[in-house]
């Protein structure tokens, strides 16, 4: 019973295939096959993907990521705010 409704399904995608290049294009007709073929074979490709090796966890502690690029010396920033307004004492804080 499978084989004759995957040779209508390979008919008909192959008259609308025909159709797309004609009204649309070559890029348009190509990217239809492709998505008509993943559709087609869904589940072997899920089934391909669910057997496929998973990478192992890593074990061990892992290297501390760099968050910030250190301050260079003498880039030309000024670390103290020239007006003292902006200057915060314990007692404000």
């Amino acid at each position: 019973m499978k084989q004759p409704v995957q040779r209508y399904l390979a008919g008909l995608i192959a008259f609308v295939a025909t159709v797309t290049l004609i009204t649309h294009g070559v890029i348009t007709t190509l990217i239809a096959l492709v998505v008509c073929a993943a559709v087609v074979n869904g589940d072997r490709i899920l089934e391909a993907w669910a057997q496929r090796p998973h990478p192992r966890p890593r074990v061990g502690p892992r290297p501390e990521r760099m968050r910030a690029r250190p301050v260079v010396e003498n880039a030309g920033y000024d670390l103290v705010p020239d007006e003292p307004s902006l200057i915060l004492t314990p007692a404000e804080l």
